[in-house]
């Protein structure tokens, strides 16, 4: 048996499901199939990682897609990414150094059970009109640029083909096109990690009722935020789900803290009685609901083309992939899916420069990826210095606003004759990145100073608010070069301020 299609997406977790409701939304009448191993509905709260999504994440789940208000109402809104840099032991999180908002930003973003998220998008894409096809294995593929390419699939015992005009790659780690084409290579950014969930809500605020430290913050505010403990070569995060189930995980530098020292839930335990007692303590507390345990080692991915002209593309992780630490995972979902809803759309209306177009999709999805890359790249061992993380994390999040995000809120991103003309700027905020995770790196060799104590509010608010503003307030696809402009001599200065010696001191504009 064939069945016959327009758009074939081979995966249907959280970034082949977007893309059908995507594809859906933007051209109804297309015949669209998803392909998917996992039998729907998944579980909820212990499904996959990736809970928690940045700005550019949320919004294209909330606008682009119209899944607001299942976000509001089934998941939760965060207040936003936490850091408590080490100080005396980690025995008392209230002698930690803490960067973190005060207040909502203008830019919802979210925390979601990923269970429960997919197991709604599933269902909205029957609703419809993609055949959606879950517990299915995908055999084999056929690429045919100038015909329709074949994917032979099993499910219950039955072989059957699926052609499509378009095939887009969204299986994940395995990488069906990337493997088959050679396109992946080995991303210089190395690191492990290893999760798990507890079946409980665990609210570190909670650690130290009684002292002025959790008094003086609105309740709940912490347990509703991407909360991360960092240290020497690591961070470990805790992460509150709308199903009341907490997510919790390490991410480390294997030449600082080996896998074999955190590979089991057992050695996870004795890892964090060793770095992190009072997350530990929380743990022992309610490991009787442990509900998962899994790693994933040498996770970071690079892939060399995302988008061709040959009638297929590749989104997500089945791409490439870096680090979850500021949430951006979902953020090249939204990209990569925008990309191909608009490269598709284009082809099956006779576009005639659809060779400039895929050119300046891979162009710009790999710019974002190698400026993220820049970030991380030896960046581990510096992340137990509060002196120094305090001003790269303001740094790194400040320059995510200034450029990807603003390119990408005010709609420049997909169309290649608005977005062609940013490229330099793009290259150019990129270029000013890595200048300044250089400069980080020099100053924390030479920093010898540590602080502790409780600052409930580092992050400058004001300075935020005056980036994320230009996010939500309305603006003309034409007018983000100019914003941009305006931006990047912003970042040049705090650049030069880094060159100088002296600590960036941004200020609201």
């Amino acid at each position: 048996m064939t069945r016959d299609y327009d758009v074939v997406i081979a995966g249907g977790g959280l970034a082949g499901l977007c893309l059908a409701r995507q594809l859906m939304m933007t051209r109804p009448e297309l015949r669209v199939a998803v392909v998917e191993r996992n039998q729907h509905p998944v579980p909820e709260a212990a499904h996959k990682v990736g809970e928690s999504t940045g700005e550019v994440g949320a919004h294209y789940f909330a606008k682009v897609l119209g899944l607001e208000e299942h976000l509001e109402t089934r998941h939760l809104r965060k207040t936003g990414l936490r850091f408590f840099y080490p100080a005396d032991g980690n025995t008392d999180i209230t002698k930690r150094v803490e960067l973190g908002a005060t207040i909502y930003l203008p830019t919802p973003t979210y925390q979601i059970d990923r269970g429960r998220l997919e197991n709604h998008l599933s269902q909205e894409a029957r609703r419809m009109g993609v055949d959606f096809i879950d517990g299915c294995k995908i055999d084999d593929l056929t690429l045919d640029p100038v015909g329709r390419h074949t994917l032979t699939c099993v499910r219950e015992g039955a072989t059957f083909e699926l052609k499509g005009r378009w095939l887009v790659d969204t299986s994940g780690r395995p990488g069906l096109l990337k493997r088959r084409l050679d396109l992946g290579y080995k991303c210089a950014h190395d690191v492990n990690a290893a999760w798990f969930r507890l079946e409980t809500d665990v609210d570190l605020q909670t650690w130290e009722p009684r002292h002025k430290w959790a008094v003086d913050m609105p309740e709940r505010w912490r347990w509703r935020s991407t909360n991360h403990l960092m240290g020497s070569g690591y961070w470990f995060w805790l992460i509150a789900l709308g199903t009341h189930a907490t997510s919790f995980g390490l991410v480390a530098d294997p030449s600082i803290h080996p896998l074999t020292e955190f590979n089991t839930f057992e050695r996870m335990m004795s890892w964090l009685h060793r770095h992190e007692p009072q997350a530990a303590g929380a743990v022992e507390s309610h490991r009787d609901i442990l509900m998962d345990f899994r790693i994933l080692t040498h996770f970071a991915l690079g892939c060399r083309q995302n988008f061709s002209t040959d009638r297929w593309t590749i989104v997500g992780d089945a791409g490439f992939f870096l680090d979850p630490l500021y949430s951006v995972g979902s953020d090249f979902i939204g990209m990569g899916n925008t990309q191909t809803v608009d490269l598709i759309c284009r082809e099956l209306d006779g576009c005639a420069d659809l060779d400039r177009r895929v050119e300046v999709a891979n162009r710009v999805y790999q710019l974002f990826f190698d400026s993220v890359l820049k970030s991380f790249l030896g960046q581990y061992p510096l992340f137990g210095d509060s002196e120094v993380m305090i001003q790269k994390a303001i740094w790194d999040i400040v320059q995510y606003y200034a450029v990807q995000s603003l390119v990408f809120f005010h709609s420049a991103y997909a169309d290649a004759d608005l977005v062609e003309p940013l490229i330099p700027g793009i290259e150019h905020a990129r270029d000013l990145n890595h200048q300044a995770q250089m400069h980080f790196r020099s100053w924390a060799r030479q920093n010898q100073t540590r602080t502790e104590g409780a600052k409930a509010s580092l992050l400058r608010d004001g300075l935020f608010l005056s980036f994320t503003r230009d996010l939500s307030r309305p603006m003309a696809p034409e007018k983000v070069g100019e914003r941009m402009a305006e931006n990047l001599v912003y970042l040049e200065r705090t650049v030069a301020e880094l060159a100088e010696g002296a600590l960036p001191a941004p200020v609201a504009r």
